[in-house]
This record gives C-alpha cells, structure tokens and sequence, in this order.
C-alpha cells in the first residue's frame, strides 16, 4: 500500500508540474504578443493608416485568444492534454470594466448597422443627409460613409482591438515579471517614440517618421495630430513613475544603490520635454500635473531614504538627474512658443460654447461615433465644399462634449 500511496504522489506532482509548465508557456506567449502590440501601438500611426489599424486589431485579438482558449500542456500530445484556463475566464467574468466594454461594443455595433444618414458627393464636394434608418429610430444610428478615413465600422474595429488586448491582458497576466515584461515593453517603446518626435521637431522634418507624408503640419512623433501624441506620452510619463517608484522600493528593500529605476527616471524626463515640445494645450496641462506629482512624491520618498543609512547615494542620484533635466529643459524647450499657445484661448473657448450648443440638437441615441462633425457640417453649413472637413477638423476641439453628442444619454455611460 504505501508504494502505491507514493506513486500516486509522483503522478500527481506530475501532472501538476505538466499543468505549470503548460500555463508558463501560455503566458509567456501572451507576454510577448500583448507586449509586442503595445510596443508597436507608440508606431502604429494612431491608426490613420488601415494597415496599422488592422496589425493592432489582429495583436489584441491574438492576445485575447491566448489567454482564453485552451492549450496543449505537452506538445507530444497536444490534444490529450489540453488546459482550459477557467481561472482567467473567471477573473475576466468578475471584471466590470469587461461588461460595460462589451455593452459598448454591442452599442458601437447596433449603430454601425442603423445607419440614418449618409456622405453625399458631386462636383461641389460633399454633404451629409439624412436617410431612413436601415432598422429603427430608436436604435443608435451612425453616418454612413467610406472605410477610409473613418466610419462607424472603422470605429468598431478600433475599440475592438483594443478591448480585446485589454481583456487578454487582465485574464492571462498572473505572474509580477510577466506583468513587468508587457509595461517594460510600453515604457522603452513610448519613450523611444518621444525621443524620435523631439529629433524630427529639431531637424524640421516635413513628413511623419520621414515618410509618411500629412496634411497636418502640426504632427509629433508617429502621430499626425500632436494631441494625441501628447495624450500618448502622458500615459508613458503615469507608467514610468509607477515603474520607478515600484522598483526603487524593491532596490531600497535590497539596500542597493542602483537599479532600473533611474532609467525609468530619465525616460519620465524625455516624455515629458516631448510633450513640452509638442505644444499641445491639455497635453501640456496634464503633463504639468502628472509631473508635479511626481516630484513632490519623489521629494517625499528622497526625504525617507535618509533615514537609511546606505541610501544617501540612491539620494543624491535623483537630485543631480533633476538638475540635469532642468538644465536640458531650458535649453530644448521653447518656453515662448508654449506661452504664446495658452495666450490663444479664445478660439478653444468658442469651439466649446459651439459644441454645447449642438449638443442640444442631438437625440437620445446620437448620430453614431465618430460622426458630428458631418453633423455639424449638415446643420450649420450651407456650403458644402471639399475643404470644410479640414476646417471642421482644426475648429471642434472640445472632445468631451463632442462625445456627448456623439453618444447622448443612451452611449455615453457605456464609455470606458
């Protein structure tokens, strides 16, 4: 009997073994997808392009399969030993932010097929009019219009990739180093994406990456419209201060005087001169606040580590980088060229009292996302010429309100 008990053990420590093994490799493929398609998302064009767009759909539906489908835990016997990864469904399942992204989806989704008007063109350019909707007036609607540049599908693919991504990453991700490896992955990409838009603004390129050539003079980086690039980077600046302060705990912990965390430093540094640099308004706003953050934290985390009594090194570090930053930051960033850009507030002042005016016009289900500014072109445009669309583009700034109008009261509390 006890030689049977004993081989029952091994079996099962085994099998468990088998079990491990096959769920580190799934990670470990998750890891380098969903880290890939972060990393490629700081060079993806902000999806202006179709094709960038439709790489960061396939890597966040990869990703989402990864963490959810079953996989062979021997590869001599892939279908006998298949895992089914019910924890990760389990804890995606008990995600709220899971629920309200697929309501979303599936509101994205109804407009996109109730179409209840349509872009119209002739020798004078384009027009917007309103058509019979395809299913019911009571459904969302949308604007129908070509694949390129937008339309309601567009959108659909856009939010779908990216809720995917997000959902594989939730589920699969139940390791601290995988976790670090995908954050690592966005850090240097983002960053790395800073640096080359701060060296195309001093070489004066006049095409996005050197190649790709824009319509908006006023691009950053990989992006064609330097507000999103500045919202880009101000989400690189939160992850680089999470990750510094994450690891200068673990290197006080191990009474180290260095560690990854001073790169994470420098890499907050250049993002934010690159958003600086950018010249973007809110950019520039959030970035301000995210930063001062940063360093009343860091003043209050430089104050504790002289009570150790290995940390005066670790100190000093920050407060010779942050003299070098200052330095570099006078020197770089044009401090006139930011002032003279919140001096002309007037203009952001009368797009949001236009935006909230329309915002009365717009029904219960809006006009479909992406689609008031052929709305507004309808309604407050008589001419209907080829270049209103770049007039229009470069005038509704007010994003929020604008997707109040897009969304209305049956849209808008599914936002994420």
């Amino acid at each position: 009997m006890p030689r049977k008990s004993s081989g029952m053990k091994q079996s099962s420590s085994t099998v468990q073994r088998s079990k491990s093994k096959g769920a580190s490799l799934r990670e470990w493929l998750l890891v380098i997808s969903g880290g890939l398609t972060l990393a490629f998302t700081a060079w993806g064009l902000g999806g202006v392009e179709a094709w960038t767009l439709h790489i960061l759909f396939a890597g966040g539906v990869l990703t989402f399969a990864l963490a959810l489908c079953p996989f062979p835990e021997c590869i001599r016997s892939p279908l006998s030993n298949l895992h089914f990864p019910l924890k990760s469904l389990q804890r995606l399942v008990r995600w709220p932010f899971f629920w309200c992204s697929l309501l979303f989806l599936l509101y994205l989704l109804a407009g996109a097929l109730n179409p209840v008007a349509a872009v119209m063109r002739d020798e004078r350019g384009w027009w917007v009019e309103a058509i019979p909707p395809v299913l019911a007036k009571w459904l969302p609607g949308s604007v129908r219009s070509d694949y390129q540049p937008m339309n309601a599908w567009r959108v659909l693919v856009s939010f779908s990739g990216s809720f995917a991504l997000i959902w594989g990453l939730w589920a699969g991700l139940t390791r601290r180093s995988s976790t670090l490896a995908v954050l690592w992955c966005l850090l240097l990409s983002g960053a790395g994406m800073g640096m080359v838009a701060i060296l195309q603004d001093l070489t004066e390129s006049k095409e996005v990456l050197w190649t790709f050539s824009s319509s908006n003079p006023r691009f950053w980086g990989s992006f064609f419209y330097r507000n999103q690039a500045a919202a880009f980077l101000n989400l690189i600046l939160v992850l680089a201060a999470f990750l510094f302060f994450y690891h200068a705990v673990k290197t006080r912990a191990k009474a180290r005087s260095g560690g990854p965390h001073f790169l994470c430093f420098l890499l907050f540094g250049l993002s934010a001169a690159s958003v600086a640099m950018a010249l973007s308004r809110g950019g520039i706003l959030f970035a301000g606040v995210i930063s001062l953050s940063f360093l009343g934290l860091l003043l209050i985390f430089m104050l504790q580590g002289l009570i150790y009594q290995n940390a005066t090194i670790a100190t000093l570090i920050p407060v010779l980088l942050l003299t070098a930053a200052a330095f570099l930051a006078i020197r770089i960033i044009d401090l006139n060229a930011i002032q003279q850009r919140f001096g002309d507030i007037e203009a952001q002042v009368e797009s949001l009292d236009q935006n909230l005016r329309t915002l009365r016009y717009s029904s219960d289900m809006g006009y479909g996302a992406r689609s008031l500014g052929a709305w507004l072109g309808a309604r407050f445009f008589p001419l209907y010429l080829s270049h209103v669309s770049a007039q229009l583009s470069g005038y509704f700034l007010s994003q929020l309100v604008e997707m109040a109008g897009e969304a209305r009261t049956s849209g808008l509390p599914l936002c994420p």
